[in-house]
């Protein structure tokens, strides 16, 4: 999409303990073009706020700043919820609510300009995916068939994107507003989650919590960690997905995996590629009760012995 809007696409390495760019790559980055002719677009990864993005456009002020915000929505920074740093606020509907795949809100303090376009339609998958009997065997063909294994380190696909403006489905619109209504609630369970299920593996020097910033509240709705590289990440993940928990290794393709991408990466790229083959997401969401999070830390134990195993042997 940048490459088609005429702009040099420019990837920064992400730091491992935060899961957020390096602010000194990202600096020295910047100090190499002008800051009116650059787009800056800040993931609050996972729902650990970034802190750093006001002292950043204080000193940049020409620099057009977008904060990825869906998976952060409720932290806040200093008090202030996220999202009143950047100029535009970018909500993914599909990343947080279960049964969406497309479709996001674009917020700015100034008037953009719409999208004409048709209304998408709602695919089977998102008719099904609330049905409970189509959830259970949902669940139950993810139990037997998880699809883990290491990334393609050198994927040599083209990456293609076309331009087809349009709005969402009513569908999944609907979703997302009824979560946003009910967060207030589901905030709070993620909460407890989060803190009971830390409490329950901190036992573990396998693995690495993602440590919120001083002064950042996180929005609960992942709990994030790295795993050491005596613990194969895919083999632990596929043991607890037979087992029904269903944890994520999401940000395992990254960019830098895409041969035609790898020149993107001015600062190196060492970092993303770790978290990539490490990187493990609990979904708090499915973790709601007690129940759920004392049978995942029950079975927590023998899935990491078979991982290290696993790794031993690799």
């Amino acid at each position: 999409m940048g490459a088609k809007a005429g702009k040099q696409l420019r990837h920064i390495d992400v730091d491992r303990a935060t899961l957020h760019m390096r602010p000194t790559a990202l600096e020295a980055a910047l100090s190499e073009g002008s800051d009116e002719d650059t787009i800056l677009l800040i993931d609050h990864s996972f729902g650990y706020p970034c802190v750093w993005i006001s002292s950043l456009r204080d000193k940049h002020p020409g620099l057009l700043i977008i904060e990825d915000c869906v998976r952060s929505l409720g932290a806040s920074i200093d008090g202030q919820p996220i999202g009143h740093s950047g100029h535009y606020v970018l909500l993914s509907m599909y990343k947080t609510v279960p049964g969406n795949n497309h479709g996001a809100i674009l917020l700015s303090s100034e008037a953009v300009v719409g999208l004409d376009g048709p209304v998408a339609g709602d695919s089977l998958r998102q008719k099904l995916s609330q049905n409970p009997l189509a959830r259970w065997v949902y669940e139950i063909n993810k139990r037997r068939h998880p699809a883990f294994g290491r990334p393609n380190h050198a994927d040599s696909r083209e990456i293609q994107w076309t331009h087809r403006p349009g709005k969402p489905s009513l569908r999944g619109t609907q979703r997302f507003l009824d979560d946003l209504s009910n967060m207030g609630k589901s905030r709070e369970q993620c909460r407890d989650s989060f803190h009971d299920i830390r409490s329950r593996l901190s036992e573990y020097s396998e693995l690495t919590f993602i440590q919120p910033a001083a002064g950042a509240e996180p929005s609960y709705e992942f709990l994030s960690m790295t795993v050491a590289p005596s613990v194969s990440r895919d083999k632990l993940l596929e043991t607890l997905h037979r087992k029904g928990y269903f944890l994520l290794s999401t940000w395992d393709r990254v960019p830098v995996f895409f041969t035609v991408l790898q020149n993107s990466f001015p600062a190196g790229k060492q970092e993303s590629v770790y978290l990539a083959d490490h990187i493990v997401h609990i979904p708090l969401r499915q973790f709601f009760s007690r129940r759920q999070r004392h049978g995942l830390g029950a079975q927590f134990d023998s899935a990491l012995r078979l991982a290290s195993e696993e790794s031993s042997r690799e």
